[in-house]
């Protein structure tokens, strides 16, 4: 099962391997260079999915829109259209399905005459990744704190070392026995009908993505790009190239110079929309395998309904 990532201080390195592995995805939008080469879907809404609204924090404001309702925000972030497949793709969901695995979980323990640990509840669903997963840095305020890194928050989850070894068996359960707290959970919640139905779309979105990154408009982009970072003494083919160079990027706090490069890198695709170009073609690209994949796709909404049904039974009940 897919963990609950931590926002750590780790560069894009680190981030890029895990969307190679096949990490959880969010992202959209349309962009001002024209039309992607790829076939669009002739009807991309007809499985009824489940999002009808972006899955973004407020505050946040529309830059762009694009093909099959992508979306591309303030902060870099993005709604794509296989979101709309993805029950954990909306706040609304997500926080659904987080609140009734915890509540399994609490009286779970609470039968034991223990309490659940502080973060513990739910803390191996799947989280998205941040937008330097596609193409690097996204903002230029980002860019002046961290770099190419990902903020570090205050620890949200009591760890291990810190919980009794009572209490962690009653949550893990005994080797070999019947998987404690947790499993109980998902078993309660159906979740591994969600990690079937994640995974599913997590294959169309990496099959999206390759063709994305071949797409003849994003290739531009990165010609584009590259030259404005010419002007400002970098030389480099494309986002990820500069967010991946080993040289710039060390094992502690971003120095001086990884921070003005990256500054240098969002200035450069503020100046050509990048960010634009970039999911305007990706959205394309799902659409194209969402028509391809119908069968694959109603599967996949069956299975979250099931889940989704099953969260909310348990949390209006008493």
């Amino acid at each position: 099962m897919t963990l609950r990532l931590t926002r750590t201080t780790i560069s894009i390195a680190l981030v890029a391997a895990a969307v190679g592995a096949g990490a959880w995805l969010a992202v959209g939008d349309a962009g001002p260079r024209g039309t992607s080469t790829a076939a669009p879907a002739s009807d991309p809404v007809r499985h009824a999915p489940l999002m009808a609204t972006g899955p973004h924090a407020a505050g946040l404001t529309v830059q762009a829109r694009g093909p099959g309702g992508a979306e591309l925000f303030s902060d870099g972030s993005m709604l794509l259209p296989l979101d709309s497949y993805d029950g954990y793709g909306t706040d609304v969901n997500e926080s659904l399905i987080y609140r009734a695995v915890t509540k399994v979980e609490q009286r779970c323990m609470q039968a034991e005459g223990l309490t659940l640990p502080q973060g513990w509840g739910g803390n191996y669903l799947p989280t998205v990744l941040p937008p330097l997963v596609y193409f690097g840095v996204a903002t230029v305020d980002d860019a002046k704190t961290y770099g190419y890194r990902l903020p570090q928050p205050v620890p949200a989850s009591a760890p291990p070392s810190a919980v009794p070894e009572a209490v962690t068996t009653a949550f893990y359960g005994k080797p070999g026995g019947d998987g404690g707290c947790l499993q109980q959970a998902v078993a309660t919640l159906d979740i591994d009908k969600a990690v079937d139905a994640y995974g599913e779309v997590q294959t169309l979105r990496m099959k999206a993505l390759d063709d994305t990154h071949q797409d003849p408009l994003v290739k531009a982009a990165n010609a584009a790009w590259s030259a404005c970072m010419k002007t400002a003494g970098y030389s480099y083919p494309d986002p990820l190239t500069a967010s991946n160079d080993k040289a710039l990027l060390g094992s502690g706090s971003p120095s001086s110079a990884e921070k003005q490069t990256a500054a240098a890198d969002a200035t450069c695709k503020q100046h050509t929309g990048y960010e634009q170009t970039f999911m305007s073609a990706d959205a394309t690209h799902q659409l194209g395998r969402m028509a391809s994949e119908g069968s694959r796709l109603d599967q996949v909404l069956k299975e979250w309904r099931d889940v989704l049904d099953k969260a909310t039974a348990v949390t209006v009940a008493t």
